[in-house]
């Protein structure tokens, strides 16, 4: 059956992705590709239907994985002109994807297959190196703006900065956080020259993560995010979050944009910003608090310090759902969460020796990651759903 929902996955080892290198524009290179064009664009040689599955050829190799989910057009069979996901590679000229209630038969026309994007967002506004980023979907409408002009070797990364509005790429109002909040708040692809950026997206039509190993010599990765949460009131129109830091150094390189700090001890430190506080009527941001079981002011996940299981006593994975917004200026009232965020209570040694993977667990699709533990431990580890945000 067709992909009805907006949840989609991108990582730099998919073929034709977008490069992030460790200079001017790498990060805008990739949020184009993953938000807005798509990419990998392959005209099929035949695309035909046998039992509800659908089989597609590509002469010159289609270079789609396993779970990636695309965009067919162009056949003759109007039923397949939709977004599927990837059900299995038999070769690399092969793919298949499910086609229940489709009539046997062989598509014609000149069809084309593409990585699908999470329709919704728009580039707002750009310049050299700068870009804003506005979901037309969402209830907030907020704006992401990033410069991404910076050198890789830039102490404090490339400047990012939510906003409520804006009227060009470098005029906005209501930002979060504000630059009393946050004077230096940026985003990082690198701290050095070595190459291209390993990276993962994950994203719908209102909200995206963005994971990125920002030095070579790491297994583990940054996470920055933005956009709109899944919020406790569905009448909420400023529940949009954005992560990012001023220090990517050392062990904080793993976290720093997106802290996993505790509302339940720790009485200074916060982490992302929000546009605004539940419930009020006036413009400015808040800074938020993130919480998930076992977690705390810079662990994610089950710490290779504290914790030596691989597995619970049932065998395998152990997945906590964790990701909750606290609002900091409401005495942390609970606000809502990041979308389909789940963290591990044992180490995933086995299960992403490195950098990410996309796994079934427990019969549901995650693309998981490895991030920073306490220090500069790079065991930590976080699993974001697949299957559908809202």
């Amino acid at each position: 059956m067709p992909i009805t929902h907006k949840t989609r996955f991108f990582t730099s080892d998919m073929a034709n992705a977008p490069v992030m290198t460790p200079g001017a524009g790498g990060i805008i290179a990739v949020l184009d590709g993953c938000l807005l064009n798509g990419f990998n664009t392959k005209t099929l040689s035949s695309l035909s239907v046998t039992s509800g599955i659908a089989t597609a050829t590509v002469s010159s190799g289609h270079g789609y994985s396993l779970h990636s989910i695309i965009d067919i057009s162009g056949a003759s069979i109007s039923a397949l002109n939709a977004t599927h996901r990837i059900l299995s590679v038999p070769d690399a000229n092969t793919f298949t994807f499910d086609a229940t209630g489709v009539a046997n038969g062989t598509a014609t026309g000149t069809i084309t297959a593409i990585m699908s994007v999470p329709t919704g967002w728009t580039k707002a506004f750009s310049g050299t190196n700068k870009a804003a980023y506005k979901s037309t979907t969402s209830a907030s409408g907020c704006y992401f703006r990033i410069d991404d002009s910076g050198a890789y070797n830039n102490a404090n990364g490339q400047p990012a900065r939510g906003y409520e509005s804006m009227t060009d790429v470098d005029t906005g109002s209501a930002p979060f956080p504000t630059t009393a909040q946050e004077a230096n708040f940026n985003w990082r692809r690198s701290t050095d020259a070595s190459g291209d950026r390993l990276w993962a997206l994950v994203a719908d039509d209102q909200f995206f993560y963005l994971f990125v190993r920002i030095s070579a010599a790491n297994t583990a990765n940054t996470v920055m995010l933005f956009g709109d949460i899944n919020s406790f009131d569905v009448l909420d129109a400023f529940a949009c979050v954005c992560s990012g830091a001023s220090d990517f150094s050392g062990g904080q390189s793993g976290a720093a944009a997106v802290s996993s700090y505790t509302p339940f001890s720790y009485s200074a430190l916060t982490g992302p910003y929000i546009a605004r506080p539940h419930g009020a009527s006036a413009a400015g941001a808040d800074s938020c608090f993130i919480a998930h079981m076992g977690g705390d002011y810079n662990n994610f996940s089950a710490n290779s310090a504290f914790n030596t299981a691989t597995s619970s006593i049932a065998g395998g994975m152990l997945l906590a759902r964790g990701g909750v917004i606290f609002d900091n200026s409401l005495g942390r009232k609970p606000h809502g969460m990041l979308p389909a965020f789940h963290t591990s209570l044992v180490i995933p040694t086995t299960l992403i020796p490195n950098n990410h993977s996309v796994q079934i667990i427990n019969g549901a699709l995650y693309l998981c990651t490895r991030l920073f533990t306490g220090g500069s431990a790079q065991d930590g580890f976080v699993a974001i759903g697949l299957d559908g945000w809202r």
